[in-house]
């Protein structure tokens, strides 16, 4: 591990000729050197010649996109083109990649249009011309088959960002986890910019399950007012969606309950009926969850999952679509689920006493 460690902070003071739209480095990024040290590893060779791209996935709000935005600094050194795109609306990363033209020489897409700079800039990039050693990241790609005509197969490297673990199929994946729970502490002690007792870090990221947009944004709230860590988690089983919701943490576009109602408001667009699995697992303990409890509840009597529960092929779907939206994290090897136990008190506070007597009843019943 301590190799490891060394190669993530191997970096020198050389610059990249080119180093666009890479948002600034989060000065509060903590931990993570044996991930970064891996995602090297992982690309390959400054001089490989056709390395893997890469797709970083984890649950929503677990520091995906920072990951990416510290490999783009700490590893500037190795590259001569570093270009940032961002990828949650598929149908602008045309016109993203479009704008490298003249960087690399070729006719704007004033001249040409979008789709044939677009592809010009992909082939210039594939035959290594004008810039052999190259990055791009795509931040927050969802689907492979959007970006799939975008990816250049040359010497360079790209990395992808995204809540859609189906990416493995495609290319090596980095799997990315919430902090560990020293992290967690070290980060609050140096986001709070105050004293903190460790006891009080660790009472506080075990409330909110070392998430790091979590932790990123109490650290905000506790900077700029005056509730106590106990206030703060008193408060956080009182009313998780507004606390969660009252301030936005810094260098993220989303507060934690906007995040999660994106992904929600996705689903029930895609599959409303995963709506009521995915709001039974929150009376569940935050730990993982066996398959066979839902497996087998096509015998009980619960009205609100009786159209899942009766259709295997309709609850696989399920969750595979929970999955990929980062709401539920799916074990193929033990056969469990396991929804994060935020996410879980955001999805029983938007719910009235009368839906959560019902909802607990039929996770009774399941048991």
């Amino acid at each position: 591990m301590a190799d490891l460690s060394r190669v993530a902070h191997s970096v020198s003071d050389r610059q990249p000729e080119v180093f666009e739209k890479v948002p600034p480095r989060n000065r509060n990024f903590t931990g993570r050197d044996d991930l970064l040290a891996r995602l090297r590893k992982g690309m390959g060779s400054v001089t490989a010649v056709v390395p893997q791209p890469q797709a970083v996935h984890g649950w929503g709000g677990v520091g995906k996109t920072h990951l990416a935005i510290e490999y783009a600094h700490r590893y500037r050194s190795h590259y001569d083109l570093i270009w940032w795109i961002p990828a949650d609306q598929y149908h602008l990363v045309p016109s993203s990649l479009a704008s490298m033209a003249p960087t690399l020489g070729l006719l704007p897409a004033s001249v040409t249009g979008v789709e044939e700079a677009a592809e010009a800039v992909r082939k210039a990039l594939q035959d290594g011309e004008p810039f052999h050693r190259w990055l791009l990241i795509f931040d927050n790609a969802e689907e492979f088959g959007h970006i799939k005509p975008f990816i250049p197969n040359g010497p360079g490297h790209v990395l992808i960002t995204s809540r859609n673990p189906d990416w493995e199929d495609n290319f090596e994946t980095l799997t990315v986890d919430v902090f560990t729970r020293e992290e967690s502490i070290d980060f609050l002690r140096k986001r709070l910019d105050r004293p903190v007792s460790r006891e009080d870090a660790d009472r506080l990221a075990d409330k909110l399950g070392d998430l790091p947009l979590a932790l990123e944004q109490v650290g905000a709230l506790q900077r700029r007012g005056t509730m106590s860590i106990n206030d703060y988690i008193e408060q956080l089983d009182k009313q998780a969606s507004r606390l969660l919701g009252a301030v936005r943490a810094p260098d993220y576009p989303l507060t934690m309950t906007a995040a999660w109602r994106v992904s929600v408001a996705f689903l029930e667009d895609r599959l409303p009926q995963a709506i009521s699995i995915l709001r039974c697992c929150a009376f569940f303990g935050p730990e993982p969850i066996p398959n066979d409890v839902f497996r087998r509840g096509n015998k009980a009597n619960v009205p609100r999952l009786a159209e899942i529960l009766s259709d295997p092929i309709l609850l696989n779907k399920t969750w595979q679509e929970l999955s990929r939206f980062a709401l539920v994290r799916s074990d193929t090897v033990t056969r469990t689920v396991q929804v994060h136990r935020l996410i879980q008190a955001l999805l029983r506070d938007d719910l009235n006493p009368s839906e959560k007597t019902g909802i607990r009843d039929e996770v009774h019943l399941l048991m």
